[in-house]
């Protein structure tokens, strides 16, 4: 397969001493963009990128944050963790007019992120503030949009959505 014009770009920073592996495979005429940066220390992440036009721009912060990302077709993610111990992952796939979404951010302690997208179009923005909040979801079809925010502390939420979905959904704990 003939390879023309593909863009691969990397802009890692890290502080003490996390881990960070990137892995990007691109096609003709495909952009590929990971930026990430670390501080703090035990952050791993994994970034694994294919396709069309993929980005991913991470930030973590604290201490024994994870990520673990990966990107099929045209799709897109701007992640953030601040806080210590928090989890995140997210799986994108794609197919016809491609472009999906996500852009996400958790800045307590101890949160849990677990997001798969299949399908074309599917956008998600998340919020997750407090201490121990738990997100599920569960996006496939396409044409699917949620918006989610959880501040508190113990919420839990899991949601799936079919295709030609959208939700909103703000929960908020004393």
């Amino acid at each position: 397969m003939r390879r023309a014009l593909a863009l691969l770009a990397f802009c890692i920073t890290q502080g003490l001493a996390p881990a960070a592996i990137a892995h990007c495979s691109s096609c003709e005429l495909d952009l590929n963009t990971v930026e990430l940066r670390q501080n703090g220390g035990e952050l791993s992440a994994t970034i694994d990128q294919s396709g069309a036009g993929n980005l991913a721009a991470v930030s973590q912060s604290g201490h024994t944050n994870t990520l673990d990302l990966s990107q099929a077709g045209a799709t897109s993610a701007a992640l953030m963790q601040r806080g210590e111990g928090n989890s995140l992952t997210i799986d994108q796939s794609g197919e016809a007019g491609d472009a999906s979404g996500i852009w996400l951010a958790q800045v307590g302690a101890r949160n849990t992120i677990d997001v798969t997208q299949n399908g074309a179009d599917n956008e998600l923005a998340v919020l997750q503030a407090g201490a121990r909040n738990t997100l599920a979801v569960d996006q496939s079809g396409g044409d699917n949009s949620a918006l989610i925010g959880q501040t508190g502390a113990n919420l839990n939420l899991s949601l799936a959505q079919m295709g030609g979905a959208s939700i909103t959904i703000i929960q908020r704990n004393p």
